[in-house]
């Protein structure tokens, strides 16, 4: 699940400059921010979207992970990932 707080695309102005995040990984925390209505997003069904496969989508959401545009919350076994940034 993703937790988000706006029905419009923001994407942070250090996200956009890090130069140690890829494009795809900047386009997926956009898309995030866009198209999630109910905070419930199905992964599979994303990758069947963007034509990649699950290791490069999980790929793309580690790299926000790692540097701190993501967070993961572990709520009783159900996980979250909480946007960061805006």
């Amino acid at each position: 699940m993703v937790v988000k707080k706006q029905k419009f695309a923001l994407a942070p102005h250090e996200l956009l400059n890090d130069s140690k995040v890829s494009l795809s990984a900047k386009g997926l925390y956009a898309f995030l921010q866009v198209f999630n209505e109910d905070g419930v997003l199905d992964f599979d069904s994303l990758c069947k979207r963007f034509k990649i496969d699950r290791s490069k989508f999980d790929e793309m959401l580690d790299e926000l992970i790692i540097h701190g545009y993501v967070s993961v919350e572990n709520n009783y076994g159900i996980l979250y990932y909480v946007l960061n940034g805006i």
